[in-house]
């Protein structure tokens, strides 16, 4: 009961933080809303839809989100608050890179990604499943 009631607190703390942030970060533009908060703005190249985690972030999913928000480019996006803090995003372009010399590597890592995963979703079931071994019935 008290872990629920610290864990819904820690959620509605944190909206509360988030509402006060934003207000805090109205402004037209990224580099206004920088100065006026003496913050630095962080430059992210190269982001792949697959990717959780951004250097300089780390996992913000809702802000990786906003990256590829096309209805948003060449905007300032709203204020989103994300797990470890709030953000502000503007894309630049949205589009594809080219693959170039990689592809086999890129093959190799979605190959061992499926393997894994795999191997977890057998485990899984084993444990889940009820398993009775009756093959002295048999012989």
């Amino acid at each position: 009961q008290d872990a629920k009631k610290a864990g819904v607190e820690n959620i509605v703390r944190n909206e509360k933080k988030k509402d006060i942030l934003a207000k805090k970060m109205a402004g037209k533009n990224l580099e206004e809303i920088a100065s006026k908060n003496k913050k630095t703005i962080l430059k992210v190249d190269s982001l792949q839809y697959g990717e959780n985690v951004v250097n300089g972030i780390g996992y913000e999913p809702k802000a990786i989100g906003l990256f590829f928000d096309k209805l948003s480019l060449n905007k300032t996006s709203t204020v989103v608050g994300g797990n470890l803090g709030v953000f502000i995003v503007q894309s630049n372009w949205i589009g594809t890179k080219p693959i170039g010399q990689n592809l086999q590597s890129l093959q190799q890592n979605q190959k061992s990604r499926l393997k894994s995963s795999s191997a977890n979703f057998v485990a899984g079931l084993t444990k889940a499943a009820k398993i009775e071994n009756n093959i002295h019935l048999f012989y």
